[in-house]
């Protein structure tokens, strides 16, 4: 998973939203380009919490995923291994919640009662800061 891979999702979800707002006024695609390829010429927000869960590493996992599902839509791109964790989340951020932030937890073993957990939030930044992928983050660490 890489910042191209982010880039990739946020701008398909960007003119999925720029879809959606040119059909209630009659446009057929031009609402979805326009939304793909602003979001392919804008920067993003991206912001990492860092936390410690007093839970054991199964545990923690499980609530991790039940708080993304909760927040947002899950991904089903998320990796696995024996020590380590990453899911991933599509969630509503910015001004009125119309800004989409991809939120990435990554969920690592510590010991027996500690997991640590990384969470990422990233969301285009367009002219008006919103801090969209700050917020995002903000919302599932306070969630956890």
């Amino acid at each position: 998973m890489s910042a191209r891979d982010d880039d990739a999702i946020l701008a398909r979800e960007l003119g999925r939203v720029g879809g959606s707002a040119g059909r209630l006024v009659g446009a057929r695609t031009g609402g979805y380009v326009g939304g793909w390829l602003g979001a392919r010429l804008i920067g993003n927000d991206t912001y990492e919490i860092a936390l410690l869960l007093r839970l054991p590493f199964g545990p923690a996992v499980g609530h991790c995923d039940a708080t993304l599902r909760r927040l947002g839509t899950p991904r089903d791109d998320g990796e696995t291994t024996e020590n380590r964790t990453t899911m991933r989340a599509l969630l509503g951020s910015g001004f009125l919640n119309l800004n989409p932030a991809l939120v990435t937890i990554i969920v690592s073993h510590r010991d027996e009662t500690t997991t640590e957990v990384t969470i990422r939030g990233v969301a285009k930044e367009g002219l008006i800061k919103q801090r969209a992928g700050q917020k995002a983050a903000e919302r599932v660490a306070a969630a956890l």
